[in-house]
């Protein structure tokens, strides 16, 4: 990735525009915040001007765009018209919609495989954790007015769309989209359950999926692939292995936590099939996880026999304390 003379500068007005969204007290602002977000995040998408990343870029202006509108006649509707005369549930989901929209959330998923696929990783770091801050938020603080089978809909399917998508996918940066699909269908649960599970979960996504994102990242300049990972030094490939576990729910992984606090908050509203079928997203993701790392251990295991790599130290420190820190903190949070 070349960095550019105006990617720090563009990158400051990004989380400026969120931090905008969220504290602001009109829709106009919120909805102001949001395209400052997006201004500042399309030249950081094409800092190394191939096609690929043009290309990407123009996608998700576009899909950008309409979620905005939603947003924007949404915030019309509340602002010019007798809110007596409209109904709290059909503003609430339009505006729903359009957050969605810019999340990449289920069922307009569509774009983002297709973007993240032709991204650089940090690119991909900042889309899938700091780009769904503010959209979270936002829907945090209306979630009380949106119809609950509307969200839970939402959820299960959203789960159930990032499992199977995920199934197909040998490219990490199309599998790591519906993993955030499917996450965001669990978010998108928590919404009508507990803010504060729904916050803690969504830190502990970006906490996971950032080492992952960075490791990728360092580990290989091909690591778009899951076969090129083959010939990565294997402690590091085991370190990954775990933080991908993390994110799968596996206990006693750090993201087994969360989880599990919101299926008991379900089974103690009755939404027992709800539950179900987002458990079966999840062991889908987790599924193709392993699947994954285990054809390629069986694949690289004499490799590893015969030539072992010189670990680069610093990246090997920087796995370690992460992947303690999900066998520990779990335990502080208890």
């Amino acid at each position: 990735m070349i960095i550019m003379p105006y990617y720090f500068l563009f990158l400051s007005t990004l989380f400026m525009g969120s931090i905008m969204s969220i504290s602001a007290n009109h829709w106009i602002f919120v909805w102001m915040g949001l395209e400052i977000n997006l201004l500042s995040f399309i030249p950081i998408m094409f800092s190394s001007m191939s096609n690929q990343e043009t290309e990407a870029s123009v996608k998700y202006f576009m899909t950008q765009a309409l979620g905005s509108s939603f947003i924007l006649l949404s915030a019309f509707s509340i602002t010019s018209m007798n809110l007596h005369l409209i109904s709290p549930n059909m503003w609430t989901t339009m505006l729903f919609m359009g957050l969605m929209i810019k999340m990449g959330a289920a069922p307009f998923h569509f774009w983002l495989p297709q973007v993240m696929m032709s991204l650089s990783w940090y690119s991909c770091m900042i889309l899938t954790t700091w780009q769904k801050l503010a959209p979270i938020f936002i829907m945090l603080s209306i979630s009380s007015f949106a119809n609950s089978y509307f969200i839970t809909m939402i959820a299960m399917i959203g789960t159930m769309i990032g499992g199977i998508g995920g199934l197909n996918q040998s490219q990490l940066r199309p599998l790591l989209a519906y993993s955030s699909i499917s996450h965001l269908g669990w978010i998108m649960m928590g919404l009508s359950m507990s803010y504060s599970i729904t916050f803690i979960y969504f830190m502990i996504y970006v906490f996971t999926t950032l080492p992952i994102m960075y490791m990728l990242n360092t580990l290989s300049k091909k690591s778009n692939s899951m076969l090129s990972i083959m010939t990565i030094n294997p402690y590091l490939l085991s370190i990954l292995m775990i933080l991908f576990m993390s994110l799968g729910g596996l206990p006693p992984f750090l993201g087994f936590f969360p989880k599990w606090s919101m299926i008991q908050i379900m089974s103690m509203n009755n939404l027992i099939l709800p539950s179900l079928i987002m458990l079966a997203g999840s062991l889908m993701n987790l599924f193709y996880y392993l699947n994954i790392f285990f054809n390629l251990y069986i694949n690289s295991t004499q490799n590893f026999m015969f030539s072992i790599q010189t670990p680069n130290y610093t990246t090997n420190l920087t796995a370690i304390l992460f992947t303690l820190s999900l066998m520990i903190f779990p335990w502080i949070m208890l």
